[in-house]
């Protein structure tokens, strides 16, 4: 059964509250580009917007780069978010 306008409303604040309280913190970043392309990086998640949020990545050597990912992301899977150190999931009641 699809989830209603007010479910999804709510499950996209959810995720923007849980990534209000990363912020300034180190995470491991795992996307899917599409096309069996999927990249996997350490970064810190700086700041949050309406409907985005912006990770500065670690790349290889001491490179810096930042990407941004939409909350919708987080939502369909495309993106996923976890902890260094436990490889902990921080958003494992979406895959529930």
């Amino acid at each position: 059964m699809p989830i209603t306008v007010k479910e999804r409303f709510r499950i996209m604040e959810r995720i923007k509250d849980k990534l209000e309280n990363l912020i300034g913190k180190k995470v491991r970043i795992r996307a899917n580009k599409g096309r069996k392309v999927i990249i996997e990086r350490e970064g810190q998640i700086e700041e949050l917007y309406t409907n985005i949020f912006v990770v500065k990545v670690y790349e290889r050597g001491k490179r810096v780069s930042r990407a941004s990912f939409n909350f919708a992301d987080i939502l369909t899977g495309i993106v996923k978010i976890s902890s260094i150190n436990k490889d902990e999931d921080f958003f494992p009641w979406l895959s529930e």
